[in-house]
């Protein structure tokens, strides 16, 4: 064969191989659906729909109350293997009746799909798992050793089996199903994202509340430590405990005695269904002795009262927490703070110094 015929083979090889292939998009063009996501103000319990049982509006922060999303993460799964195929986030916000509405664009291929739409933007919360509907889970971290004993006192031991997290914000899920068909080319979803987190009201009847200083809290176990989000399932095993703390209040409605209450506002993932032996409150607060004191009650009963089930509002009226005189006058300060150093134990030392 000479080598003027083996050039023209060659040629014809490549303009033959050149035809046979085609750079190809990742996502077919033609197939484009634009994502719309409603965020849902009356998704949250009803202590935020003007029933609330105690107005000072300290109660309500934006950590337990806050609506608000700049960015939603969308992800699109194959429904039969709940495995990921793509995922984009979407950031352009309107308002449409007083909710927000977020949307942007997503290209997929033709068929049926499972949709999962959630707020990105959260602090306390922390997300993994995202490969698979099955494995998405939405969880908090626990609070450390040290702030378990300054909560709990000698009281930490009991919950030495149990995690004591953080209070998670509001998390908004939507999750749909979609089916593209061959002839479309754009289509519009509406959905409602919807939280998986609920919020409570806690108070606590008080006596001798002018020993308490502005230190306290409360530990509150049978909770939910997780969800995974993508099937709005908490998890139940093991079980978790939420702390939060509490501020010093007064209830009208009480005129049987004195008035005055430990309260918060706090959301969890949930309570576990019926769950009792190690659901109940560890109160605990600094008096003005600076001692430690601190109270347990169970909750079976208060989760199975009305103003629970249906306001959302843990009302303990059967128990009153007393707060006892610790005696003498408050503590001065101790200098041990960054404006006030102390040093003791100081000798004096003579001796030379040699320049």
């Amino acid at each position: 064969m000479s080598r003027r015929i083996l050039h023209i083979l060659t040629a014809i090889l490549l303009v033959l191989a050149a035809a046979s292939c085609h750079r190809r998009p990742l996502y077919d063009p033609e197939t484009l659906i634009k994502v719309r996501v409603k965020v849902k103000v009356k998704a949250i319990c009803n202590i935020t729909d003007g029933t609330k049982r105690n107005e000072d509006p300290k109660l309500y922060d934006k950590r337990t109350l806050s609506m608000n999303t700049d960015e939603m993460h969308v992800l699109v799964y194959y429904p039969d293997t709940k495995n990921l195929y793509t995922q984009t986030w979407l950031r352009s916000k309107t308002l449409e009746n007083g909710e927000q509405v977020l949307s942007g664009d997503l290209a997929i291929d033709y068929g049926k799909w499972d949709i999962v739409i959630y707020n990105w933007d959260t602090q306390s919360i922390q997300k993994r798992g995202f490969n698979s509907e099955n494995t998405m889970i939405a969880y908090t971290d626990e609070i450390p050793a040290s702030t378990r004993v300054k909560y709990l006192g000698t009281k930490a031991g009991e919950f030495d089996n149990i995690g004591i997290y953080e209070e998670p914000e509001h998390l908004f899920v939507a999750h749909k199903g979609v089916e593209v068909m061959p002839r479309d080319t754009v289509i519009v979803i509406n959905t409602e994202a919807q939280t998986v987190i609920d919020t409570y009201y806690l108070q606590i009847r008080v006596k001798g509340i002018q020993h308490a200083t502005s230190n306290a809290n409360a530990v509150i176990s049978g909770l939910s430590p997780s969800n995974r989000f993508a099937l709005n399932l908490r998890t139940e095993d093991p079980s978790g405990a939420v702390c939060f703390p509490l501020m010093a209040s007064k209830d009208e409605r009480i005129t049987d005695g004195e008035n005055d209450v430990m309260c918060a506002v706090f959301n969890t993932f949930g309570k576990i269904k019926d769950i009792s032996s190690n659901l109940h409150a560890t109160f605990s607060v600094i008096d003005t002795g600076g001692n430690l004191q601190t109270l347990d009650v169970n909750l079976d009963d208060v989760f199975q009262t009305e103003d629970a089930i249906k306001r959302h509002w843990l009302i303990i009226d059967k128990v009153v927490w007393e707060i006892h005189d610790p005696g003498g006058d408050p503590p001065q300060p101790s200098g041990n703070g960054g404006f006030q150093p102390v040093v003791d134990d100081w000798e004096e030392e003579q001796g030379e110094i040699i320049l």
